[in-house]
């Protein structure tokens, strides 16, 4: 189960390391009227992000992520901290 009410990143609990990165990005969520934020993402692993939004945004459990031409997703919120907001990457089928 998820802690989206967790103050801090639960950095230590994350099963591989995610090296630091800035790079900018769009956040996409919504059904037929998306919903669009410009983010940085802070970090990028293999099975998640960590994103920083200008203002504090009540983003919902599920969300694609835009980085250049790539689209990642879909992805699941793991926790906030005041504008950032950690994702996780929903498992690749084989």
């Amino acid at each position: 189960m998820s802690d989206s009410s967790s103050s801090e990143p639960p950095e230590n609990r994350r099963n591989r390391p995610r090296p630091r990165t800035i790079k900018s990005g769009k956040l996409f969520f919504g059904g037929f009227h998306k919903t669009v934020f410009d983010c940085l993402v802070l970090d990028l692993s293999e099975t998640g992000v960590r994103i920083e939004t200008a203002v504090m945004i009540d983003a919902p459990e599920t969300a694609f992520l835009q980085i250049q031409d790539e689209m990642i997703g879909p992805m699941t919120k793991r926790w906030t901290a005041g504008n950032q907001i950690g994702f996780e990457f929903a498992p690749r089928g084989g």
